[in-house]
Formats: structure tokens, sequence, C-alpha cells
């Protein structure tokens, strides 16, 4: 099973990657696959702060992930 990640914004700096695929072998909320990520440490001074879409659709931090799944992950949108 595996799960693409996409990111966005200053997080895609911070990673060092604009796409990522994650294997998992059970069933994870989108906050517990970020923590699977090599750049976990870097992504959990953002926990909180996230905005996550599924399949191009907004989803909470505690949708569960299924196969296949392309995760958005962005930061926070601001304007001026």
């Amino acid at each position: 099973m595996t799960v693409t990640l996409c990111f966005f914004g200053e997080l895609k700096t911070l990673t060092g990657c604009e796409r990522d695929q994650l294997p998992f072998t059970k069933t994870l909320s989108l906050a517990e696959l970020v923590r699977m990520h090599p750049a976990a440490t870097k992504l959990l001074a953002w926990e909180g702060h996230l905005l996550y879409a599924v399949n191009h659709e907004q989803v909470d931090a505690d949708y569960l992930v299924h196969d296949g799944d392309e995760v958005a992950l962005m930061p926070p949108m601001t304007g001026g």
C-alpha cells in the first residue's frame, strides 16, 4: 500500500521535494502518516497548522488514508 504526498509552499522547501511516496501497512490518519515521512521532525513544527487535501478534497488531520490516495500538505494561507 502506498500514498503520494505532495508538498506546497514552504513545505516543499522544508522537505526538499515536491512529491514523495510512502508505503504503509496499516490504517493511518494523516497526522500519523506525516510522522512517518523522513522530514517528519521538520514537518512536526507545523503540526496543528497544516492544511490537508486528499484526492483534491480538503479533509481534517484525522482522515484515514487509503491505498493510492494523493495527499496534499499545505501551510496556512495568508494574504495581504
